[in-house]
């Protein structure tokens, strides 16, 4: 059993976008992960589609964690495996590990500015958190709600947060995200 599964949600005409973020997973110095590609090749793309879309993952997850990470962003740190196998087995198993991205696409800043606090709207997205496998098996139905339309990331670690999960925080920014929330190609 690998100790990560990655999610790479991806569609056609992005495929030089989902090489270089593969690239980026094969360039880790620790290869204890499985990436699971979710490609979506309905022409409606939303992000409320894009986030439904993750649940289609489920059965096909190995690793005790899980972690996001779509096809137009990709790693920077290679050390990202090995540093999560350091925390899990020095932090007694955290159920949430968060960690840093740098949004390159609008913004030019890393996310989270609120370090050590509870989840920001705004301030939060999946490429900042790694959740047990039974975490996200059990919260993963928030990507999908209409009500969380665009802001699937933000419910999930929320209610994850709210239910009192042991986090570590891992002070390391570890991606980098290209586009936020675009199918644009």
């Amino acid at each position: 059993m690998p100790l990560l599964t990655v999610i790479t949600r991806t569609m056609p005409g992005r495929e030089q976008w989902l090489e270089r973020n593969v690239a980026s997973w094969k360039a880790q110095t620790d290869q204890d992960y499985e990436q699971l590609i979710l490609l979506d090749e309905n022409p409606k793309w939303d992000m409320l589609r894009a986030d439904v879309n993750l649940k289609e993952a489920n059965g096909s997850i190995n690793g005790r964690y899980v972690y996001v990470l779509d096809d137009d962003d990709y790693l920077i740190d290679k050390e990202f495996v090995a540093s999560l196998k350091e925390v899990v087995a020095q932090n007694h198993h955290p159920e949430v590990i968060m960690v840093k991205f740098r949004r390159d696409a609008i913004f030019h800043d890393v996310l989270p500015t609120r370090w050590e606090q509870d989840p920001f709207h705004g301030d939060v997205g999946t490429p900042n958190f790694v959740v047990q496998k039974g975490v996200w098996l059990s919260y993963v139905w928030l990507f999908g709600m209409e009500v969380n339309r665009g802001f699937g990331d933000f419910a999930f670690i929320n209610n994850v947060f709210g239910f009192g999960a042991s986090v570590y925080w891992l002070d390391r920014v570890v991606a980098v995200v290209d586009h936020i929330g675009s199918a644009e190609h």
